[in-house]
């Protein structure tokens, strides 16, 4: 593990998680959720990291579920857990003194040459939309349903009434192993929306071709998309509607037009469309993602990213921000006062 230029040890990640960051709400005058959540579906697209693991499982370097670290005679080699100080304000009621924390996986170098350890990337570092239909032939194969060129997809039924990204493990119908696991709805919402944008070009192909060529021969249109959502200006929008839209549509030497809106809703009843309840669910989410402000980009963290991280049965968990100055040190990431300036 790197430490200080005196040669002394770095200081403790989690005293500077807790002494850096503060929780407090400070909300974007310009961002919305939906760009958090965008952010994260890119940050998915062109980088995921895996630890170390054992043929037993996964590697533990605390005792006692973070009752305190492990002796270092017992301890894998591969462990570098950050302990918790005693006077630690969170985790000191629960007793917690140790969170566990498991070294990356290296790769050699391409040329295979002694050096420094590199950290492997297990998915394509390009904005490609390999967390859509993976990143080489064999995954792509196993999300394939083999039938339209479309994806595999989760059997329940939806908002949409369609399918949407597997959920269900051990299930032959779905292939629960798209490298993301959904650990928040919104996030989950947001990954379901981008397949089902993906299938809408095989599904207008001609049904002569085979089912590989759906897929195989339309992945560019796929990482086009992609790209050009991300890096494209979007149009200014509100919710208002101007006399023009809902008054006077068409209006030619009359005093009065069409009503758009009005007409919008007859058409959805003509076609039987549902009611607005049965899709209020999904449209409530839609809209909280689109229309409510993220957080702004500063120093603030709830108590949801610096304690309860992962939070299942226990009354606490990881510390994220504690996690992400671990991993920078054990990728070798420079000082902060390196990339400062």
């Amino acid at each position: 593990m790197p430490v200080a230029i005196s040669g002394r040890p770095l200081p403790n990640a989690r005293v500077l998680s807790t002494r850096l960051f503060y929780d407090r709400s400070v909300s974007s005058q310009v961002m919305t959720h939906m760009n958090m959540q965008w952010g994260q579906f890119v940050t998915h697209d062109i980088v995921f990291q895996v630890m170390e693991v054992t043929d037993e499982g996964g590697i533990q370097c605390c005792m006692g579920n973070g009752k305190d670290v492990l002796p270092t005679e017992l301890m894998n080699d591969k462990c570098i857990p950050i302990c918790v100080p005693d006077d630690d304000p969170f985790y000191k009621p629960h007793g917690i003194r140790c969170l566990n924390f498991v070294r990356s996986v290296t790769t050699p170098r391409d040329d295979c040459s002694l050096g420094y350890a590199e950290q492997m990337n297990t998915v394509t570092s390009f904005l490609d939309g390999s967390q859509i239909y993976g990143s080489d032939k064999i995954l792509a194969s196993k999300l394939r349903s083999k039938k339209g060129g479309r994806l595999r997809q989760d059997p329940k039924k939806g908002c949409s009434k369609k399918g949407y990204l597997p959920s269900v493990e051990d299930n032959e119908e779905v292939n629960p192993g798209v490298i993301n696991s959904f650990g928040a709805a919104a996030f989950r919402f947001l990954h379901s929306i981008v397949p089902e944008s993906v299938m809408q070009l095989p599904a207008q192909l001609s049904d002569h071709y085979f089912n590989p060529s759906l897929l195989e021969s339309t992945p560019e249109s796929f990482d086009d998309m992609l790209r050009g959502i991300t890096t494209l200006p979007s149009p200014e929008s509100d919710p208002h509607m101007t006399q023009q839209i809902t008054n006077l549509l068409f209006k030619s030497h009359n005093k009065w037009g069409m009503d758009l809106i009005a007409m919008d809703i007859q058409r959805g009843r003509d076609h039987g469309l549902a009611s607005y309840n049965d899709y209020r669910l999904c449209i409530d989410m839609l809209r909280g993602i689109t229309t409510l402000p993220c957080p702004e980009s500063d120093p603030h963290m709830t108590q949801q990213i610096t304690n309860l991280l992962f939070k299942s049965h226990n009354k606490w968990d990881m510390d994220l921000i504690a996690m992400d100055i671990q991993r920078g040190r054990d990728h070798g990431l420079a000082s902060y006062n390196d990339y400062r300036y």
